[in-house]
């Protein structure tokens, strides 16, 4: 889906039931998720700086 809609990033809002189903709910092209990552103390921001900076050097 994400190819289909030539995304370059995003977030995807997905659950799971207790059988481990997954539901998809929605994707956000915007890729928003200060609201998980700051109070949850994920630091996705840096880690995703560090995944960038690690693929740019590589090349």
């Amino acid at each position: 889906m994400i190819i289909e809609l030539e995304l370059a990033t995003c977030s995807i809002d997905m659950i799971v039931n207790k059988d481990w189903e997954y539901y998809f709910l929605e994707i956000n092209p915007v890729g928003q998720f200060g609201m998980i990552s700051n109070p949850c103390n994920y630091f996705l921001e840096k880690k995703l700086a560090e995944l960038l900076l690690k693929n740019h050097n590589e090349k």
